[in-house]
């Protein structure tokens, strides 16, 4: 029971530390995304208008950050 989580958390923290927190928080806010995807697929389940909206909630929300971020000037080279 011990050993998924062990497993899971060392993935996770070696992604941050290849990807860096804020593309790796990216995924995270996907994973309910990809679940619902899944679900729908292997189990058959049904979506009622209220989880469609969280959905959408979820990705305008994503699109709405990516799109207000302000880009970093460039630094100039230390001598």
């Amino acid at each position: 029971m011990i050993g998924p989580l062990v497993v899971t958390n060392i993935l996770w923290f070696t992604a941050i530390s290849r990807v860096g927190p804020s593309r790796a928080s990216l995924f995270a806010n996907l994973q309910p995304f990809f679940a619902v995807i899944i679900a729908l697929i292997l189990l058959s389940e049904h979506l009622s208008r209220l989880e469609v909206a969280g959905g959408l909630a979820i990705a305008v929300g994503i699109v709405f950050e990516r799109r207000s971020r302000v880009p970093a000037l460039p630094q100039p080279p230390a001598d």
